[in-house]
């Protein structure tokens, strides 16, 4: 029998604002760079995304050169 475990992690939406603001980056700089919609960032940075697929963060993780574990919080 397999068991597997999943655990359910919330994503800190204000690290990535600020992580963002302390390289200096326009919010186009970073969607360029993790190669996602304005859309997707505005939603993530204001908070209002009901759902994230963790490729997103995984992409906005590589280019703040962050560990996804960064932004996620249990």
């Amino acid at each position: 029998m397999i068991t597997i475990k999943l655990e359910i992690f919330k994503i800190n939406f204000t690290k990535i604002r600020v992580e963002r603001a302390l390289k200096n980056w326009t919010k186009s700089e970073l969607i360029k760079k993790a190669g996602i919609s304005r859309k997707t960032l505005k939603n993530i940075e204001d908070g209002t995304a009901k759902k994230v697929n963790i490729k997103t963060i995984e992409k906005i993780a590589k280019a703040l050169d962050k560990p996804v574990e960064y932004f996620l919080e249990k």
